[in-house]
Order: C-alpha cells, then structure tokens, then sequence
C-alpha cells in the first residue's frame, strides 16, 4: 500500500542519478593542490583529474557544491566552457571525447566549504583544534 509519495527536486536528481554525463568517464586518479586557511575556513587550490573515456561524449558532470566558486576549467591548456546547475557542473568539451581515450582536466576553485552539521553522517568540512589548540580540520563524505 503506497502511503507516501515522494517528490525529487531536479537537485536531487542531478545529484543522485547515474546519468550520461555521469557515466561516460572513469576517475583514474585525482590530484589535489590545495591552500588551506584555518581561520577563514577557506580552500583554495586545483584538483587535476585524470579519467578514461568509457562512452563517447562531449559533455561530462562534476558535482562541487554551489558555495564553492571555480575559477576555471583546463585541458590540455586551453579553458573549457562549463555551466552549473545547483551543485552540479557540466563540462562542455570542444569536440567529442572518444571511448577508451584517456584525458586529464584540471578544476580550480575557492571558497568556504559546508560544515558538516552531523559529521559524518551529513558531509562537509570539520574545523577544530587539538588538546593543545593547534587546529585541524577533516572532510566527511
């Protein structure tokens, strides 16, 4: 017996579905340059991923949450158009990436990532410091 009906924001769905842009690369290695700022609660830096094409395509989806600003996207030197839709961004490719090349992109970005409200159960950033007042922070996924 259906005693609820469930709605999905289009949030949800970019953020959820296993969708063609979603599926038609594989993360082989990510790359992390970051500059970190303990008292803003700032992150700043580059993250270069490499992938392999599993699906032609001339469009691919990353998700950064929305509060976090990009800079710019790169490959092979040159900037890449991209759009984003809530906490999603679509990589918009010069020409059709072809299935079972590989490709590297970098993304730079800043900003103050989520604090995790209910780490680790709700994500986000966790700033703090030690028993000796040296501050730490970690991500929950």
């Amino acid at each position: 017996v259906l005693t609820e009906i469930i709605f999905f924001t289009e949030a949800d769905t970019l953020r959820g579905m296993l969708r063609p842009e979603r599926t038609c690369f594989d993360v082989t290695h990510y790359a992390l340059d970051l500059k970190i700022a303990i008292d803003q609660k700032f992150i700043a830096g580059t993250v270069e991923i490499t992938y392999l094409t599993v699906a032609d395509f001339e469009t691919l989806q990353l998700d950064l949450y929305q509060n976090m600003r990009i800079e710019q996207i790169t490959w092979q030197g040159s900037p890449l158009q991209y759009e984003r839709r809530h906490d999603a961004v679509f990589v918009h490719f010069p020409n059709v990436q072809k299935k079972g090349t590989k490709g590297v992109i970098q993304v730079t970005y800043e900003g103050n990532p989520t604090i995790a409200r209910r780490a680790p159960w709700d994500g986000g950033f966790v700033w703090s410091k030690d028993k000796n007042g040296k501050p730490w922070g970690r991500r929950c996924l």
